[in-house]
């Protein structure tokens, strides 16, 4: 949130990051529910926006060579504020020879980050990134060590645009990093797995005991109030922090629920805290007063994954079963575009931070099993 051995050639662009010209016009579908009732007054309404513009255009990425490293099966993936897609890779290889790191598109171009190098490490993975929220860029990776099969330790880096990672002066913690987030006051926070802390500066704030039935690994994000928020996947509950890491506010979620991946909440136009519910098939809206309504997904058992705000207002998501990204508005209206490769599993997705210069490509997702990132222009 790389697997590739280094020295890998340059893929040619289909696309430039940021600015990247669609090829492929998909099917769409729209639905559009009735604004559920209490929602702190009316929605704010749609903007405009010509689903018919929509294209997709996407990006074969490096491949591990030898391909015995491989597949790169790209999971996370952020974009910088200078339109820079960034993007890590589920699958490392062997991370002690070069095959881990973290990959920056751009200009038609690819760039490999390596890791500070990891004694006897061995099979890893990228597990978090935020390029959004901060001018340098941060990212987590895992890796298990050759003489202890099942035991993954954590290290927190840092790289400014996409050069040379250094290790982060700030802490990690046992097990995964799996969301790293710089707060609006500046303090970086990171959370994950076992389970589940969250907090400036790194790891100073555990979740109460017990903690709920399945609970993997915790996903934070700058939310409502200006604070940051979190929610324990898979079935919560959410989370609002306070700017010392003390939580503030418990919401439970409704029945049926399965929050999975990372970035699953974002702040919504409409000032609510929106997130996507793969248990409900629906994306689901978190009022200030704390209630949740749901907006079901017109395609059964979509496979939800994450969720990122558009600049004109609309939320994009994932759907990994459905192949499928969407978009819901602050109404609830929402649209689902095909992705042209079949089967693609598309899993993270970021929108291009606000103040960026390009104006075409307003959102990139990963294509984890076709082993691509893409670009969604309109």
């Amino acid at each position: 949130m790389g697997r590739a051995a280094a020295g890998i050639a340059v893929v040619a662009a289909l696309a430039i990051a940021g600015c990247g010209h669609g090829t492929s016009t998909p099917p769409v579908v729209a639905f559009s529910p009735s604004p559920p009732p209490g929602n702190n007054g009316a929605p704010s309404p749609a903007p405009t926006f010509n689903p018919a513009a929509v294209s997709i255009a996407e990006i074969p990425i490096p491949q591990p060579s030898p391909a015995g490293n491989g597949p790169a099966d790209p999971d996370v993936l952020d974009v910088g504020k200078d339109g820079s897609v960034y993007f890590g890779q589920l699958n490392a290889g062997f991370s002690g020879f070069g095959n881990f790191g973290i990959f920056r598109y751009n200009g038609g171009t690819f760039t490999q980050t390596l890791p500070a190098p990891q004694p006897n490490a061995w099979v890893g993975g990228v597990n978090a990134i935020d390029a959004h929220d901060s001018s340098t860029v941060m990212w987590s990776s895992s890796y298990q060590q050759m003489n202890e099969p099942f035991s993954f330790g954590d290290m927190m880096q840092c790289g400014a645009n996409g050069g040379t990672a250094t290790l982060c002066s700030f802490a990690a913690f046992d097990g995964f990093t799996t969301s790293i987030v710089t707060a609006k006051d500046g303090t970086v926070w990171t959370a994950g797995s076992q389970c589940c802390g969250a907090g400036p500066g790194g790891y100073p704030a555990q979740l109460p005991a017990p903690l709920p039935a399945n609970a993997f690994a915790l996903d934070v994000t700058n939310g409502p109030g200006g604070n940051v928020w979190g929610v324990v996947n898979f079935n919560g509950p959410i989370y609002e922090f306070t700017s010392s890491g003390a939580i503030m506010n418990t919401y439970p979620l409704p029945a049926g629920n399965n929050l999975v991946g990372n970035h699953v909440l974002v702040e919504g136009p409409d000032g609510a805290l929106w997130f996507t519910d793969a248990g409900n098939n629906a994306i689901a809206r978190l009022s200030s007063t704390g209630q949740i309504s749901e907006y079901k997904v017109p395609t059964p058992n979509s496979g939800l994954q994450s969720i990122t705000l558009a600049a004109d207002g609309g939320m994009w998501f994932t759907e990994s079963s459905g192949n499928k990204v969407g978009r819901i508005d602050a109404t609830g209206k929402i649209y689902e575009f095909a992705i042209p490769t079949a089967n693609a599993q598309p899993t993270a997705i970021a929108a291009v931070p606000p103040g960026c210069s390009c104006k075409t490509s307003q959102v990139w997702f990963t294509e984890t099993t076709a082993d691509k990132i893409a670009s969604v222009s309109y």
